[in-house]
């Protein structure tokens, strides 16, 4: 029994595929396998590259979009309470209807209603993970409103 025999099968006249004393000259031998090793990821740059130009780098602050009603005092409190809260930017919008519709747009991370001393929150349904922190925010804001406003909001 040879040596070939023992290696698997290789005959004594075969090389193995790699030889162990030129380690690159049997796995590099055709020009088609540098060349794809090269090409292959950078077309995956490529592609990818464009399809994501357009996409921002990095965590964006989440936006809250508002609606205050008519009560000017309600209006004051939350204002100072909104520009307290850090990582936050908000706009505010003339109507309630327009702040669903930013929020399941997604052009707002998430909404806030404030109608005859009354808070709610709109969440979009879709955003399952963010949702959570938005809702520690939303919690934040809240306890905040009421510790200013001096008493209890349902």
């Amino acid at each position: 029994m040879g040596f070939g025999q023992i290696m698997g099968g290789v005959g004594v006249n075969e090389k193995p595929i790699l030889d162990v004393k030129n380690p690159g000259q049997k796995l590099f031998s055709g020009q088609a396998i540098p060349v794809f090793s090269l090409v292959f990821p950078l077309v995956f740059l490529l592609i990818f590259g464009f399809m994501y130009s357009d996409q921002t780098t990095g965590p964006r602050d989440p936006v809250l979009a508002v609606f205050a009603g008519e009560s000017f005092v309600d209006v004051e409190i939350i204002n100072e309470v909104l520009h307290n809260t850090r990582e936050l930017n908000f706009s505010y919008y003339p109507e309630k209807e327009g702040i669903e519709r930013v929020v399941v747009n997604r052009e707002a991370s998430f909404g806030l209603i404030l109608e005859q001393n009354e808070l709610t929150f709109l969440f979009n349904p879709v955003l399952i993970q963010q949702n959570a922190n938005f809702e520690e925010m939303a919690r934040g804001i809240k306890a905040s409103f009421e510790r200013e406003k001096g008493g209890a909001v349902r």
